[in-house]
Formats: C-alpha cells, sequence, structure tokens
C-alpha cells in the first residue's frame, strides 16, 4: 500500500505547491494525475474497510497524511466515495489524530485560505 502513497504525493505536491506557494495558476495535466492518483485509491479502498484489510495499519496512516493535505489544499473528494468514507474512518479511529494530523491540517488550510486573500 505504501507503494502508491510515493506517486499520489508527487502528483499532488507537482500541482499544488505552484498553486500555494507560486500562485502559479491551475494546470490541468497536473489536475488529472492526482485525479488519476484519487481514482486508483478509490478502486483500491472498494471493498476493504482500510487500506490493508479490516484493521488499521500503517499504510493507513501514511496515507491520510496526503489524503489530509489535499483535502487541506481545496482537493474535493464527492467523486471518490471510498477515499472519503476511508478518510472519516480513519480520522474517528486512528489515536490521537487530532493532535498528530488534525491540527495541522487546520494550520495548513488556515495558510493556504491566507495565501488566497493576499493574492486578490
Amino acid at each position: 500500500m505504501l507503494v502508491i502513497e510515493i506517486p499520489s504525493f508527487s502528483s499532488f505536491r507537482h500541482r499544488q505547491y505552484p498553486q500555494v506557494f507560486g500562485g502559479a495558476p491551475a494546470d490541468a495535466e497536473k489536475k488529472k494525475k492526482v485525479e488519476e492518483a484519487l481514482g486508483f485509491l478509490n478502486s483500491f479502498l472498494e471493498g476493504h474497510v482500510y487500506a490493508v484489510g479490516s484493521d488499521l495499519t500503517l499504510a493507513d496512516l501514511s496515507l491520510i497524511a496526503t489524503v489530509s493535505t489535499m483535502e487541506a489544499s481545496d482537493v474535493d473528494f464527492k467523486a471518490y466515495p471510498n477515499v472519503k468514507r476511508w478518510y472519516e474512518l480513519v480520522k474517528s479511529t486512528a489515536p490521537n489524530y487530532e493532535k498528530a494530523n488534525g491540527e495541522g491540517v487546520q494550520a495548513t488550510i488556515d495558510m493556504v485560505a491566507s495565501l488566497k486573500k493576499t493574492e486578490l
């Protein structure tokens, strides 16, 4: 499972960082790669409770870091119901999720919102 973590984060990073930190316009090709990675993850999660089986594992904790960063950067999960379901499940079952990751997600949301305001 960790094998898909690297390309999904890489495609997201290449799409989002230039926009958030450099004010670059959205790149349709890079957005498509993120959508493909999310589509793969969505298909992979079909019929699975967690990323690997029916128990929370390191794979889930690794993936949630990327997925939560995507959410914080305005990636919409509506087209990926298995990702959305899994994401909500891991947030609610991972020990100390809010302290370990949730606070950082909120800080990222606030930073992205602040950067968007400065660009206007």
